[in-house]
C-alpha cells in the first residue's frame, strides 16, 4: 500500500488519510469536493496557496494535537514538501474511492506520469544537444 503521508520541510509527518469529516472540511474551506476523480486534485494543484488551504483542513485535528498553527504549517511547505503531499494526497483519494474505481484512476494515474517522465527526459534531451549559443546568436546579435 502506497504512502498517505508526508513530510514537511521542518521534519514533521502527517498523515491525508480521507474520512468523511475531512472531506467536510475540504468542501467547505476550498469549495472542492472529491467526486469519483482527480478533477479536484486538479483544481488544488494549480495554485499552490489553495492546494495548501486544503491540506490545513484535511489535517486541522492533526495540526491542532501538534499545536501547529496554520502560518506555521504553511511556512513549511516548501516545493519539496508540497510535491510529497500531492502525491500523497492523489494515494489518498484512492484509498478512499471504491476499489474498481480507484483501480482504474490508479492505472489512468501512473500512465500520466509515465508520459510525464518521458516528456521531461526529452527536453532534457533536447537541451543537452541544441547549441544555445548558436541558436542565440542572432537574437543577441541583432
Amino acid at each position: 500500500m502506497a504512502e498517505t503521508a508526508f513530510l514537511d520541510s521542518m521534519g514533521r509527518l502527517w498523515d491525508l488519510t480521507l474520512n468523511i469529516p475531512a472531506l467536510g472540511r475540504l468542501d467547505s474551506a476550498c469549495g472542492v469536493k472529491l467526486s469519483g476523480n482527480f478533477d479536484g486534485l486538479g483544481k488544488l494543484s494549480a495554485d499552490p496557496c489553495r492546494f495548501a488551504d486544503a491540506l490545513t483542513a484535511i489535517l486541522t485535528p492533526q495540526l491542532e494535537r501538534a499545536g501547529v498553527t496554520t502560518e506555521g504549517f504553511a511556512e513549511a511547505l516548501d516545493g519539496n514538501a508540497l510535491n510529497a503531499a500531492s502525491d500523497a494526497f492523489v494515494e489518498a483519494t484512492l484509498q478512499f474511492m471504491p476499489a474498481k474505481k480507484a483501480a482504474l484512476l490508479r492505472t489512468s494515474y501512473e500512465k500520466a506520469l509515465q508520459v510525464e517522465d518521458a516528456m521531461i527526459a526529452e527536453v532534457t534531451r533536447l537541451i543537452a544537444t541544441t547549441d544555445l549559443d548558436k541558436m542565440l546568436a542572432p537574437a543577441v546579435a541583432g
